[in-house]
């Protein structure tokens, strides 16, 4: 299965594949990662989404999106 991916113009986020609720992000300069679960991820995406403006959905699937 290939995991959703949403971009931002700072982040790529994508389902982690290994953890069904999970999201992982990927900073794209630095290319550090870090994975939040559930509501964790749900208000981080929020966050993204108000400071950011709208997120580019490259692939859906997602219940994020």
């Amino acid at each position: 299965m290939v995991p959703s991916v949403v971009m931002t113009d700072e982040y790529i986020i994508q389902l982690d594949p290994l953890q069904e609720d999970s999201l992982r992000f990927i900073h794209i300069e630095s290319k550090n990662t870090f994975v939040l679960t559930g509501a964790e991820a749900f208000d981080m995406l929020s966050l993204m989404y108000r400071h950011q403006g709208e997120l580019r959905a490259i692939r859906t699937g997602s219940p994020f999106i």
